[in-house]
């Protein structure tokens, strides 16, 4: 009872009282709508073409160069010196001649490892590039190396010409040169007695006034715990890094010697550089050449970048990999004409391990970030769709969480909310489809995933959604055909319109946003098979390196060359992922057999890592008989996330052995402590009341007043993310019942101003009268009560043990209807949904 009395003070029928004030003085004028325009994108214009030859025929190797490289480069700024009337070194895009323009090619490519040709490295050779179209050297040449790809696997008839592996001999450290810090606090002494518990102690540390404690307690009056705190915010290879400074020198933070910023800048820095020098000076603390045997030291400017062989993209058409880390165009490098560049806008950031972020909106607001190609340059895709008749669209995402709706938009090209092309959208825990072949309404037919299924999860995944004539449409994800459809009558794309934009994130009209990271991006023109889509899932997304750890010296030098090799790539914000381990010799002579590997961890900046050591467990022995000269011996084909310490530019790597070829360590059996499992305290007793959900409120209030959902589905859901998401009564906050009156409002408006749902709840009220006599008063009054009583008190007693009695409820309404003595129809209206929205808006409603 207390309970029910308590919330019911917080959501009072009384408030109706301040509605009545606020819908009688809107009688007076003006509507009290607020419009909001929602301005476009900005776009990016292109006006590059693809080349066409008219020239003799050519032979169907030639063609293959055609078709896959000369064409869409010819037109390029390359042919302004490259082609016919161009100059040394090599017309490699002659239109007259294309028998030499094909031998000159091949003389700057190489076909066996695009990565590695005289073009691509040419694009590279300076900041600014060589003659290079796009912003971004980089994008020219990701362009040309995919377009040498695509050439080479057309002349092998494979998915890709990179697939083998191309090692070269690394240069392997001698030493770490990155600090790290040690166990014992003396170089970490001075900096926190002479600072830290001098000028921190006010916040800092658990003996602060309550009000003004903040964490991390780096001022703790134990040092151990101070040390522990103060570590993420300094930069022992680079102090002027450190947060510590940043904090102090450039957001002017609690600077003393009277807020004298420059000064006490300068004196903490002198002491984050003492405590550098002094970890420098004596050491690493664990030398690993005195520990287990350890490998030569890597770091990721001495790993060598891999080639993301084993994809077939020879038909893609757009092509976004999200590697520019900054700036605000996204750039596509699938090198076909037009470049569908596109511009982001709104709350949006970019991720280290590449990829592009939308972030969910705070406080209730939606996500309102987006990448948008102007409609010159999306006007490609409609093209080439319409000419092909088919097509893929293929995303690595990672949804921010599994409650959007709508359906949120991650890929559209659309011309506004109910006109598109295509659409890929998340709602809830379903993708979500439409495509507008021949026959199909403007919004495009539906394909979307079971429900029962929750495919769609709040982690990274591959999907995949083919669309052909034939097949109609399939959706993969992570691999696996998880929908399907078949095609329609007609179903041809030829409704694709040209004028319809490709944009990432929301809608064109900016509606629908969705909160999640974009890792990559491809356009198809062709559907991809199922054994193409599975390959592209195992091939993976973002940057990827191998990291080649030295180990011909623990050997004995028997196997020259000998390299234990990881695939590495930072996972996200926070990790590293390795992965795919194997033992290969870069000596093409050598002749591994019998060495027996066991027990392989991971080191990081001198020491081991505390986690992702999961070839802890490996133990294999290489022999003749599983080695292989090109490809080496698998170790394991799993893989493990390492803690990043101090980013991908600082972070160094070596590997420890329990036991390699002779070599065993004399490791210490780790020994495990296992604590008594305490008595679980008694669980506080649960409320047999609750209170209705978002989901739950929107319906009661649709049943209550007859109005269909539907209707206000706008205001439910600008108001979703403000109504209660738990059932605990005695979570409920002043804001939630903000976030109920304005529904409450909505449905009430509707229903007062629409006859037919205002007559099923009110038979027989007549609402054009100049005042309401107390017959219809009462009328009112019955029915709302009737309304609540059928979705929460019972008239007999049966719901809650403490309720509020019919008579109780009728004397709280009563104030309600004091002017409708003597009012128009038009403030009755309002008067009425004032009445209605404070009783149905109620804890009587809320509570159950």
């Amino acid at each position: 009872m207390a309970l029910y009395s308590s919330i019911l003070q917080r959501i009072s029928l009384c408030a109706g009282l301040a509605l009545i004030l606020v819908f009688t003085q809107a009688c007076s004028g003006g509507s009290g709508k607020r419009t909001q325009r929602i301005a476009p994108a900005p776009v990016i214009k292109d006006e590059a073409t693809v080349a066409q030859y008219s020239g003799k025929v050519p032979n169907q190797q030639v063609q293959r160069y055609i078709d896959n490289f000369w064409s869409h480069l010819a037109n390029r700024t390359c042919g302004n010196c490259h082609g016919s009337t161009g100059t040394a070194p090599r017309k490699f895009l002659d239109s007259q001649n294309i028998q030499n323009a094909y031998d000159a090619t091949l003389a700057v490519v190489d076909l066996t490892t695009p990565s590695k040709s005289a073009l691509v490295a040419k694009m590279t050779a300076t900041p600014a590039g060589h003659n290079c179209w796009a912003a971004s050297s980089q994008v020219c040449a990701d362009a040309i190396k995919l377009l040498i790809e695509n050439w080479a696997a057309a002349e092998k008839g494979a998915p890709s010409a990179a697939t083998e592996i191309v090692l070269q001999v690394p240069k392997t450290l001698a030493k770490l040169d990155s600090l790290q810090f040690p166990t014992s606090t003396d170089s970490f002494a001075p900096l926190y007695s002479s600072i830290l518990r001098k000028y921190c102690v006010g916040c800092h540390t658990p003996e602060a006034l309550q009000a003004q404690q903040q964490q991390p307690y780096f001022a703790s009056p134990d040092i151990a715990v101070a040390y522990a705190a103060a570590k993420p915010k300094i930069n022992l290879d680079n102090p002027e890094l450190s947060g510590f400074y940043q904090k102090v020198a450039g957001m002017k933070h609690n600077c003393w010697y009277n807020s004298d910023c420059t000064r006490s800048g300068d004196e903490l820095l002198a002491a984050l550089k003492a405590m550098a020098a002094d970890i420098k000076a004596k050491g690493p603390e664990v030398d690993p050449s005195a520990g287990p045997p350890a490998s030569g030291v890597v770091d990721f400017a001495n790993a060598q970048v891999v080639s993301a062989g084993g994809r077939f993209d020879a038909n893609v058409i757009a092509l976004y990999t999200f590697k520019e880390g900054q700036g605000d165009i996204a750039f596509d490098s699938s090198g076909v004409a037009p470049d569908l560049n596109l511009r982001l806008s709104g709350d949006y950031q970019w991720e280290a391990a590449w990829g592009v972020k939308f972030n969910a909106g705070l406080n209730g607001a939606k996500p309102d970030g987006r990448a948008q190609g102007s409609v010159e340059a999306s006007s490609k895709i409609a093209k080439q769709l319409r000419a092909s008749g088919e097509f893929a669209i293929e995303a690595w995402v990672i949804p921010g969480n599994v409650t959007q709706e709508g359906p949120a938009r991650i890929v559209s090209l659309a011309g506004d909310d109910n006109h598109r092309n295509f659409m890929l959208g998340q709602h809830i825990y379903n993708y979500v489809f439409d495509n507008r072949s021949e026959g199909a309404k403007a919004t495009g037919e539906r394909l979307q995933t079971a429900d029962a299924a929750k495919v769609l999860q709040a982690t990274q995944q591959h999907v995949v959604v083919n669309y052909s004539p034939v097949d109609g449409t399939t959706m993969y994800v992570n691999g696996e055909k998880v929908a399907t459809a078949k095609p329609t009558e007609t179903p041809a794309l030829s409704p694709y319109d040209e004028s319809f934009a490709l944009v990432l994130g929301r809608e064109v009209s900016g509606n629908y946003g969705w909160a999640g990271t974009l890792r990559m991006l491809a356009i198809h023109k062709r559907p991809l098979t199922a054994q193409q889509v599975k390959t592209h899932y195992d091939v993976g997304v973002g940057q990827k390196f191998f990291m080649l750890f030295a180990v011909s010296e623990l050997l004995g030098n028997t196997i020259p060359q000998a390299f234990v090799v990881f695939e590495v790539q930072q996972f996200d914000s926070y990790s590293y992922l390795f992965n795919k381990p194997f033992f290969i010799s870069l000596d093409p002579a050598a002749a591994p057999n019998n060495i027996h590997i066991k027990g392989v961890r991971i080191g990081v900046n001198g020491r081991e890592s505390m986690i992702g050591q999961s070839f802890a467990n490996l133990d294999t022995t290489i022999s003749s008989a599983n080695y292989n000269a090109k490809s080496g011996t698998p170790l394991a084909s799993i893989g493990t996330l390492v803690a990043l310490e101090k980013g991908q530019g600082f972070d160094q790597f070596y590997l420890t052995f329990d036991v390699i070829g002779d070599k065993t360590s004399q490791r210490t059996p780790e020994t495990h402590i296992v604590a008594a499992t305490p008595e679980a305290p008694d669980k506080p007793s649960k409320s047999d009341i609750g209170i209705r959900t978002f989901g739950q409120i929107n319906a009661a209030l649709s049943s209550m007043t007859h109005v269909p959902e539907a209707v206000v589905r706008d205001t439910y859901e600008q108001v979703k993310q403000q109504l209660p998401s738990s059932a605990a009564a005695d979570g409920f906050v002043a804001a939630q019942q903000m976030g109920i009156t304005q529904l409450a409002v909505k449905y009430c408006n509707v229903m007062a101003s629409t006859a037919s749902y205002r007559d099923a709840l009110f038979p027989g009220l007549n609402m054009n009268q100049s005042h309401f006599d107390e017959p219809s008063k009462t009328l009112i009054k019955q029915q709302l009560l009737r309304a609540l009583l059928s979705h929460g008190v019972k008239e007999d007693g049966s719901g809650l043990v403490d309720q509020p009695s019919s008579a109780e409820m009728d004397q709280a309404l009563q104030p309600l209807f004091t002017t409708m003595d003597s009012c128009s129809s038009d403030c009755a209206k309002k008067t009425l949904t004032a009445a209605c929205a404070a009783s149905l808006g109620s804890a009587v409603m809320l509570l159950h």
